[in-house]
């Protein structure tokens, strides 16, 4: 499995009245030491019986690429995208991203910054929320105009660890609710 491609890519920002737009992001990854991936080192992480006997030495490198990723890149990011975000004409937003990107995207959510007259709507796949850095959290709720749809692919390594898709106790997204195959809260 190749965990690079995970932490690079695009956030994909639409609009009805014009083109989508795209910001792009890369975070460096590194292959850890076995003894920063042994099972004991995600202990922290409520791992069911059925998740500890699926996590393989790949996922630890992924999840240990989430736990260290690089948050102040992270915040650059998201001022980058909350800038995109308020000088879009439009009324209503859509935003995609994936992965690595979902990161950007939940940080711009949480940052308190968003405009407040625009409908914006997050659609975020592949993402393991319960990575997601305490330290990037400035507002603990999403604002009222913001909603937030996680999806999860039947292609996502995050398919078979539902532990790591469950919400922090310190971010407010709303209904925990699970729909089909992707998660609406807003």
């Amino acid at each position: 499995m190749s965990f690079q491609n995970l932490f690079k890519g695009k956030i994909k920002v639409k609009t009805s009245k014009k083109p989508k737009a795209s910001l792009q992001f890369h975070f460096e990854t590194q292959d850890f030491s076995i003894d920063q991936v042994v099972m004991r080192n995600f202990e922290n992480i409520s791992f069911n019986e059925f998740e500890k006997r699926e996590l393989s030495a790949s996922h630890r490198q992924i999840i240990k690429h989430y736990q260290t990723i690089d948050t102040k890149l992270i915040n650059k990011y998201s001022k980058e995208l909350i800038k995109s975000i308020k000088e879009t004409n439009s009324d209503r937003i859509d935003i995609e991203a994936h992965d690595a990107g979902t990161f950007i995207c939940l940080a711009a959510i949480y940052s308190g910054k968003l405009p407040k007259n625009k409908d914006i709507i997050f659609h975020l796949s592949s993402s393991p929320v319960q990575l997601f850095p305490q330290s990037l959290v400035k507002d603990t709720k999403a604002g009222h105009c913001v909603s937030v749809n996680l999806r999860q692919s039947e292609q996502s390594w995050l398919r078979s660890f539902t532990s790591l898709q469950v919400r922090p106790k310190y971010l407010e997204i709303g209904n925990d609710t699970y729909h089909g195959p992707e998660l609406l809260f807003g």
